[in-house]
């Protein structure tokens, strides 16, 4: 006898998914950190980037990290293959870049690598889609969710009525069609 299998999706087609992908990220996710001066710049945690990536991806397998010393900074590159969490779903590489300062503390390389790795791989996240934070910070009111615009938006109506033309007006379009025909058998 053979058992059969079945496997169980989060997202029942491609669709599905990228529709979930576009969701702008709630805000008790949002944290701000303060850059110089008066500005400050949001961004989602790692940790709850994590959390949705394992809700979003049946699999999330980091395959390169490359870190590396310069100067006074710390390099991080990582590459991570990803399978989305709808049937029929092909593999995909995503990748971040990060650098860290290291400090005067004995042990800066030691936790400077740790944080460049993990701020790669949040940045890896962030830049694939929106429900990671990739829109924020930015000035769009509708977070790139188009297709959900189309959906709800209804149709826009107009009442204006086009003037009606006159017999001379009529007229006139027809003889200026004539000769712009002409003028372009001619040309």
């Amino acid at each position: 006898m053979s058992k059969e299998t079945t496997a169980e999706y989060r997202f029942a087609n491609h669709k599905e998914w990228k529709e979930a992908m576009q969701e702008a990220p709630s805000p008790k996710w949002i944290k701000n950190r303060d850059l110089s001066g008066s500005k400050s710049s949001s961004y989602i945690p790692i940790g709850v980037q994590e959390a949705l990536a394992d809700l979003f991806f049946r699999e999330f397998d980091i395959v390169d990290t490359q870190i590396e010393v310069n100067g006074n900074q710390i390099l991080a590159q990582v590459k991570i293959n990803v399978l989305p969490d709808y049937p029929h779903a092909e593999h995909r590489t995503i990748s971040g870049v990060a650098a860290r300062v290291m400090t005067k503390a004995g042990n800066s390389l030691e936790y400077g690598a740790r944080s460049a790795k993990n701020a790669a791989k949040s940045e890896a996240l962030t830049d694939f889609s929106n429900i990671f934070g990739r829109n924020l910070n930015r000035d769009f009111a509708n977070d790139f969710s188009y297709s959900k615009a189309k959906k709800t938006d209804p149709p826009k109506q107009t009442t204006e009525q086009k003037p009606q033309q006159t017999t001379e007006q009529t007229s006139k379009d027809k003889n200026l069609n004539q000769r712009n025909d002409a003028t372009a058998k001619t040309a």
